[in-house]
């Protein structure tokens, strides 16, 4: 037998209702997991770029203290490099017929 038009009407009513329920729902469940995925990524983020701060800082300070190793006196300049290609050992204490390069 046919439903009346006014109880078709009524069920079709409550099916929409439920749908539009149903999509509501899901539309807060994923802005949740969004958001949720966003902060993730956000701390994920932080954390990166505060590790290789902390990382770049090492490096630094390490760079830093193997360069003060070096004596800043006397290293040899482009002068004295210029006269030991041209023989002259006086500058760095060689016999006088030892050539250093």
């Amino acid at each position: 037998m046919v439903k009346p038009l006014s109880e078709q009407l009524s069920d079709l009513s409550v099916h929409a209702k439920k749908a539009e329920d149903d999509v509501s729902a899901a539309k807060k469940e994923t802005h949740d997991k969004v958001v949720a995925r966003r902060a993730q990524l956000h701390a994920s983020a932080t954390q990166s770029a505060e590790k290789l701060k902390a990382e770049v800082t090492s490096a630094s300070g390490a760079v830093s203290n193997s360069v003060s190793v070096f004596p800043r006196r006397g290293c040899f300049s482009d002068r004295h490099v210029d006269r030991l290609s041209q023989g002259d050992a006086r500058h760095v204490g060689l016999d006088a017929g030892e050539r250093l390069l």
